[in-house]
């Protein structure tokens, strides 16, 4: 921000905070049907700021039916504040419209070895013009290891080829029992064995 100020604790949207000139309402997770922007006293010459810990998202996947998007949030509550910064969501996007800003700074940290060419940034607001630029944090690159992934798949590997070999060594378009006197006869299974097989399968027949 423009000028640093100490940090208060926001306990919910009817307890808001001034500091240098800004603004700043807070509603906790599960609240926001419970915000009423109508009935709060706004201050004239501040910058109006809003925190919501919520799940918002830049595009709506299919399978979610309640959470908000980056363009209703803006429409409901775009006209009483300047800035909107939300959380939750890991993915980061900032959208500008109709003079009103929304943040989802998304993850600081790189945990998962898809995130090895993620860059996270964190994001400067500038309440003089109500203006907003992200900035890359400094990383180091190859530092995720994909060994799991690698092992994961060495196996996946291993597994398939010994069920692709077991498909060979029987052939699938005759019976079990045919199969089963294929299998005796190419590993030497002893006359006993055998029978005791035969009977139990009769049993089962």
């Amino acid at each position: 921000m423009d000028s640093v100020g100490k940090a208060q604790v926001i306990k919910d949207w009817k307890n808001s905070t001034i500091e240098n000139n800004l603004f700043i309402v807070g509603v906790p997770f599960g609240k926001l049907d419970e915000f009423e922007p109508d009935k709060i006293d706004f201050p004239k010459g501040t910058r109006k700021i809003l925190l919501l810990h919520t799940l918002v998202w830049d595009k709506r996947p299919s399978w979610s039916k309640s959470d908000s998007t980056v363009n209703e949030l803006l429409e409901r509550y775009g006209k009483y504040f300047d800035l909107i910064l939300t959380g939750d969501n890991h993915q980061r996007f900032a959208v500008i419209e109709n003079g009103s800003i929304l943040i989802n700074p998304g993850s600081v940290m790189r945990i998962t070895a898809d995130q090895d060419d993620f860059r996270p940034q964190c994001y400067l607001y500038y309440a003089t013009d109500n203006t907003v630029r992200d900035v890359d944090f400094p990383i180091e690159k190859n530092v995720i290891s994909r060994e799991h992934i690698e092992e994961k798949a060495q196996k996946d590997e291993r597994i398939q080829a010994y069920i692709e070999r077991m498909n060979k060594d029987f052939e699938m378009g005759l019976s079990f029992k045919h199969n089963l006197e294929i299998f005796f006869e190419e590993n030497n299974v002893p006359k006993k064995v055998r029978e005791i097989i035969w009977k139990a399968m009769e049993r089962t027949d």
